[in-house]
């Protein structure tokens, strides 16, 4: 498998921001349910892809407990910001859009598909989170075991997909021609992605490789519906402008792109959402 060399959702495409919102309002609620009980005072977390650094900032809420100032880009010198031995370091491809307003968070540029997780100072992790992220990389099934060899011995690896099993769906509206603009945006944007070498099967195999990596590993889904106007209609509207000369290539047309976005702020359209896969795996702790 190559490595791909283009994400498909660039950080500098315009729009990318508001995208990245919407999707920590559809995702953080289900994803710190999953994470809170892994981590306490104290815990060493690493975020990859950390997007606008939401879930970063929450979990620093939980592991540092002592004031600490922020180092900033200029003071490469700096100690690692740190409680009382907790640690959250956020990286991105592109962290322009990391919100380090968390004393307790370092954000880095990383790449995952050419740099080493151990690269990264401050491991080994008592936890590693990465959403959304993992079926974008020509390099994941070989990365699952360098992250999981980066844990410490109890810690956690979280990888949260979406994909397709369990794609969104329409489950009521006043016409017919929701449903019809709804699922060929969902494909048009599955075709997108597949042409940049996101798999979306690839949520079928990570358990096993997480398994084949050594880790204690088990799987949870989680999804919801949402009302036109609510978080999780309006994710699609900005994903819909941020590539919609992409989604226009795959077959739509500007008016269907129009008229999806006015179906779902509509309050009388209800969608289900996207199923979240956590693939949530732990290092077992050497006996003796």
């Amino acid at each position: 498998m190559t490595l791909s060399t283009t994400y498909a959702l660039d950080n500098d495409q315009q729009g990318a921001s508001t995208s990245l919102a919407w999707l920590a309002q559809v995702l953080d609620p289900h994803t710190m349910r999953i994470l809170q009980p892994l981590v306490r005072p104290g815990s060493r977390v690493l975020e990859l892809g950390a997007g606008t650094g939401t879930i970063a900032r929450k979990l620093a809420d939980i592991v540092i407990h002592e004031p600490v100032t922020a180092a900033t880009d200029d003071d490469v010198l700096a100690p690692l910001p740190t409680g009382p031995r907790g640690l959250v370091v956020a990286t991105d491809l592109k962290p322009i859009h990391v919100q380090p307003t968390h004393p307790g968070v370092r954000v880095e540029k990383h790449d995952l598909r050419i740099h080493p997780v151990t690269a990264i100072k401050g491991g080994p992790w008592d936890l590693i989170h990465l959403r959304c992220v993992m079926a974008h990389l020509g390099n994941r099934n070989e990365l699952i075991a360098e992250l999981a060899a980066a844990l410490a011995p109890g810690g956690h690896l979280v990888i949260e997909e979406w994909g397709g099993v369990g794609a969104g769906m329409v489950l009521r509206a006043p016409t017919d021609q929701t449903e019809v603009l709804y699922s060929a945006y969902q494909q048009a944007l599955r075709n997108y992605f597949t042409d940049y070498g996101n798999d979306g099967t690839w949520i079928l195999r990570a358990y096993r490789l997480m398994v084949e990596a050594g880790l204690e590993a088990e799987v949870q889904t989680g999804a919801k519906s949402w009302v036109g106007g609510k978080a999780g209609c309006r994710l699609p509207i900005a994903m819909s402008e941020q590539i919609e000369d992409q989604l226009i290539a795959q077959g739509m047309t500007l008016d269907d792109l129009q008229k999806l976005r006015t179906h779902l702020v509509d309050p009388a359209v209800t969608v289900m959402g996207n199923q979240t896969w956590s693939f949530i795996g732990r290092r077992p702790i050497a006996e003796g």
